[in-house]
């Protein structure tokens, strides 16, 4: 097809205003990602917990994998574990959320839960420290985090902060980002001993769009990814070696019943109480 100057002309004016609609300031919305009605740290609260006081349980599962500087990453360990937290409103929109969990290592070739697990950096095994961590955080209404503690670690740094809710169709985004860095003793300055820890956090929930936003509905499902980025951790015998691990972990939340029979005995046996 031939084009003459002035369906040229035509074409460009028509391609200009086309790219100014596309523009991300500009171009319509799908109904979908239009304003959210309800704030985002109510909503992210929904996702979290209720505010009724009860327990709200979530399952995880993931790998643990390690980078030590030069080499390829590799899978170290499994995990598995099980959390419950309650969600109290405090005054000035605040909200105190108190969370308990308890997890177990895998070997990452067998799954199985070990006492002792091959390092695949240096051929050693090592026995991997299984947890049970409570901690005390606040969703501040400016949707910072900040730690309750009663005596923070000399030169702890701490930063949080929940994000904007994002939206799609009928799915809901929320994340939850921890910043912490510590300095660790080491009174006799052995070389071969990490000066800090770091710990990165990075929480997504994802749930039902047309459940968060139902009045009536107490317990509104939710999904979980979670990823972290820290330092080696003291056993796992790497030393000051640089390097990082990685937490790639999914989870739902879920109601008791609803927690997978062997891990839910095990933590029963072991932690006396965690389960109310």
């Amino acid at each position: 097809m031939r084009l003459d100057r002035r369906s040229l002309l035509k074409y460009a004016v028509a391609s200009a205003a086309g790219a100014v609609l596309a523009t991300p300031n500009t171009r319509p919305l799908h109904a979908a990602e239009q304003e959210f009605p309800m704030g985002d740290l109510e909503a992210h609260v929904r996702m979290r917990g209720n505010l009724r006081g009860e327990r709200t349980y979530w399952y995880y599962k993931g790998t643990v994998f390690g980078n030590l500087w030069g080499q390829s990453t590799e899978p170290m360990l499994g995990v598995e574990g099980v959390s419950f937290s309650i969600i109290d409103s405090l005054a000035g929109g605040r909200y105190r959320y108190s969370l308990t969990e308890a997890g177990y290592y895998s070997d990452p070739v067998t799954g199985e839960i070990s006492k002792r697990v091959r390092n695949p950096f240096n051929g050693e095994y090592y026995e991997p420290k299984n947890y049970l961590s409570p901690q005390t955080i606040i969703f501040e209404p400016d949707l910072s985090v900040t730690p309750v503690m009663q005596k923070p670690p000399p030169g702890l740094e701490y930063r949080g902060v929940i994000s904007p809710v994002r939206t799609f169709k009928n799915s809901v985004w929320s994340s939850e980002d921890l910043f912490v860095r510590m300095p660790l003793a080491n009174p006799a300055n052995d070389p071969e001993q990490p000066a800090f820890r770091v710990q990165t956090s990075l929480a997504m929930l994802t749930s039902d769009r047309r459940e968060l936003l139902d009045p009536d509905l107490e317990f509104v499902p939710c999904q979980l990814n979670y990823q972290t980025l820290g330092t080696w951790r003291p056993w796992m015998g790497m030393g000051a070696k640089p390097g990082m691990i990685s937490w790639r972990m999914t989870g739902t939340k879920c109601k008791f019943g609803d927690i997978p029979g062997p891990i839910a005995e095990r933590i029963a046996r072991d932690h006396e109480g965690f389960f109310g």
